[in-house]
């Protein structure tokens, strides 16, 4: 014969508590609400952006502002960066590298030339780089066109300096 459990109010939560109290059962954790992980630490050093970088540093540019260079001092018809990336790719030193690359690092050459001609003032231009000054407008064509002339007077000085040595 199966009992029947007594009807009325459930009291198996009250007789749970006393025999908490008494210690004879255990208590139950506290449900808590569940946290989010916590951000790992961060490294002691920092860690680099990813990526390429912004602007090539002089060190890493120096072969692409020598043939820059020379490919514009011998055609001067070549001013774009599709243009004078296409001529790079026929060197077998940048032939393994894509167009696309080699477009990137001459405009990262011209942007360079150009950065330093805004930073010297256009009458030092003369005396510091070497070059005439702009006349009119200081445009960004203008400036290119300036980029261009820096670059050529840069190798003529390079090529006078190897010849005295």
């Amino acid at each position: 014969m199966t009992r029947k459990p007594p009807s009325g109010p459930d009291w198996t939560p009250v007789s749970r508590r006393l025999l908490e109290f008494a210690e004879l059962i255990p208590p139950e954790p506290p449900e808590t609400p569940r946290k989010r992980p916590t951000p790992p630490e961060p490294p002691e050093t920092p860690r680099k952006r990813r990526g390429r970088p912004k602007v090539l540093s002089k060190n890493r540019l120096g072969p692409y502002l020598k043939a820059v260079a020379e490919i514009h001092s011998k055609n001067k018809t070549l001013r774009s960066e599709q243009s004078i990336a296409h001529a790079l790719k026929k060197k077998p030193k940048f032939a393994a590298l894509s167009e696309r690359t080699l477009r990137r690092r001459v405009k990262s050459v011209l942007d360079w030339e150009m950065d330093l001609l805004k930073e010297i003032p256009t009458d030092l231009w003369k005396e510091v780089l070497g070059i005439s000054p702009l006349q009119g407008a200081t445009t960004e064509k203008a400036l290119g066109e300036k980029a261009f002339e820096l670059l050529r007077h840069q190798l003529r000085q390079h090529e006078l300096l190897a010849k005295k040595q």
